[in-house]
């Protein structure tokens, strides 16, 4: 299900430009703490990565029209140019024909999950070798998790998942053996569901993230990259961001 929820052009900086008239489309899907669904029908989406996106937004003079969509959709949405921007992206070179990344403006981790410590530290990736390994669709780091793909045996071990909930339900059925993720968005997807938290085994990327801007937009309202880039710096410059960051200490760790 498809929600929206709009806020109004007037009164912001640039509502006499060419973006003038144009909200932002961005989605979001359930994946907390940093996007979660909205409390009520009609209403906007919640989470770090929302509250981020919208002071971004505002600093740049524009409006967001929030769509509700699983990952792997919004990458075919943006690549098609009915999605202007998407959360929380790293960069990674399989996507460059069709979107553009803004300045970063949030930490982001991944790491490999289990239900439980392994009794030794895993050396590689490919150590994982004949393990079911689920991950998002569409999803993809930089590094050494790029670099184990090119193996297409360790690609075969690779279970597509819709979201990160489906992926907890099968990792507790025994149907998975290993979860890719962000650990602060799986262990609170479990404690929302009333479960235990799940075990680092091994990092795998620690970097930041940034927004992922359709090409299609930017080249039909050019500027908009520059204007969003813009935003960042300034309430980086600020602290704004940093302020909202500072409610979850867990993403500032290093």
């Amino acid at each position: 299900m498809q929600r929206r929820a709009c806020f109004s052009l007037l009164g912001l900086p640039w509502a006499g430009s060419a973006l003038a008239g144009h909200a932002l489309r961005v989605a979001w899907d359930h994946y907390p703490p940093y996007q979660r669904p909205p409390r009520a029908p009609g209403e906007r989406p919640q989470g770090l990565d929302i509250e981020l996106a919208e002071r971004i937004a505002a600093r740049a003079g524009l409006a967001i029209e929030w769509r509700h969509m699983p990952w792997a959709r919004q990458l075919l949405a943006l690549r098609e140019g009915s999605l202007d921007v998407s959360l929380a992206a790293s960069r990674v070179a399989e996507r460059e024909s069709y979107v553009l990344w803004t300045h970063a403006y949030r930490p982001e981790r991944a790491a490999l999950l289990a239900l439980q410590a392994a009794a030794q530290p895993y050396p590689s990736l490919r150590a994982l070798r004949g393990r079911r390994i689920g991950l998002i669709r569409g999803s993809a780091y930089p590094g050494e998790w790029e670099g184990a793909l090119a193996d297409p045996g360790f690609r075969a071990q690779i279970v597509p998942l819709r979201h990160a909930e489906q992926g907890v339900n099968m990792l507790r059925a025994g149907r998975l053996d290993f979860l890719v993720d962000d650990p602060v968005a799986l262990n609170a997807l479990c404690q929302d569901l009333g479960l235990p938290p799940l075990t680092v085994q091994r990092w795998i990327w620690s970097g930041e993230a940034a927004l992922m801007l359709s090409r299609r937009v930017e080249a039909s309202h050019p500027g908009l990259l520059r204007r969003l880039n813009q935003a960042i710096r300034s309430l980086q410059a600020e602290g704004g961001l940093h302020e909202l960051l500072g409610r979850y200490p867990e993403l500032l760790a290093r």
